[in-house]
């Protein structure tokens, strides 16, 4: 038997532990994805650490509440990466809102529906430690400029972020890709199918070259070998959060993205 810790995919007050003990009888690595027991509903949560039970013994008899076993095991992979976790701890300090909560934004919403579709490959590098880099910033005026910057990454073999404020620009910068990158680019919508999340997934975790144009979730993808990422007109305001929390600034998350890989953003501005 093992004790493991779990951070709950849903909204735990600030005040609140934001990492839950439950008990197993498999050990599961940090990453892996369970189903668990939150008061009189079930919830989904992803493993933190695990313990033999015989080394919490005394600790558990101290405790006044009973714990309780997983529902389910929906991953024993790690399925969520230190990058996550690096991304969900910078949210919750940056913004002042619980771990729980930014770890939920920040996943898809339907997990266990998406990792159905998940191939993760035997040399994965999920559990690659990532370490803060200076962020490295440039501004460019023109397409041409872009064109070059994304040229530079894909002879590489690297990946690039094409981050766009709004769905109509996702439109149109998604026709003038296709034109000159067919072969590299994947799209994101806000409404994209568990299949097709997947499908990137499954690409970003081989780190195969590629350009994804996107909104602001695009930032939270499991970004393997991102060396570029261009903002589309930065000072748009449809790169802040309204309407729900947390009220992140997409261009802030940008920041701590690319410094988790040392990669280099790009404003490309064209007016």
């Amino acid at each position: 038997m093992f004790v493991i810790k779990v951070i709950p995919l849903t909204y735990l007050p600030l005040t609140e532990p934001q990492q839950l003990s439950y008990f197993t009888t498999e050990n599961l690595p940090t990453g892996a994805v369970v189903q668990i027991p939150l008061k009189k509903r079930i919830t989904s949560g992803i493993v933190t650490t695990s313990v033999p039970l015989s080394l919490k013994k005394a600790e558990i008899k101290k405790t006044s509440f009973q714990l309780k076993p997983v529902k389910k095991i929906i991953s024993s992979q790690p399925i969520i990466s230190p990058f996550h976790f690096s991304l969900a701890n910078f949210l919750s300090h940056y913004y002042f809102v619980s771990l729980s909560l930014a770890l939920k934004t920040i996943l898809p919403a339907n997990l266990p529906s998406l990792i159905k579709h998940l191939r993760l490959p035997a040399n994965s590098n999920l559990n690659d430690k990532l370490k803060q880099n200076k962020v490295r910033i440039q501004g460019v005026f023109s397409w041409k400029a872009t064109e070059t910057a994304i040229n530079k990454s894909l002879k590489k073999k690297k990946q690039v972020l094409f981050l766009v404020p709004t769905f109509f620009h996702q439109q149109y910068y998604t026709e003038i890709l296709k034109r000159k990158y067919p072969s590299y680019l994947e799209e994101l919508h806000h409404n994209s199918s568990s299949l097709k999340i997947a499908h990137l997934w499954n690409q970003l975790y081989t780190n195969k070259p590629l350009i994804i144009i996107g909104l602001r979730s695009a930032l939270f993808l499991p970004w393997s070998n991102l060396s570029q990422i261009i903002i589309l007109d930065p000072a748009n305001p449809a790169y802040k959060s309204w309407q729900q929390r947390p009220y992140y600034e997409a261009t802030i998350l940008a920041q701590k993205v690319a410094s988790l890989h040392y990669a280099i953003i790009t404003y490309y501005q064209n007016y």
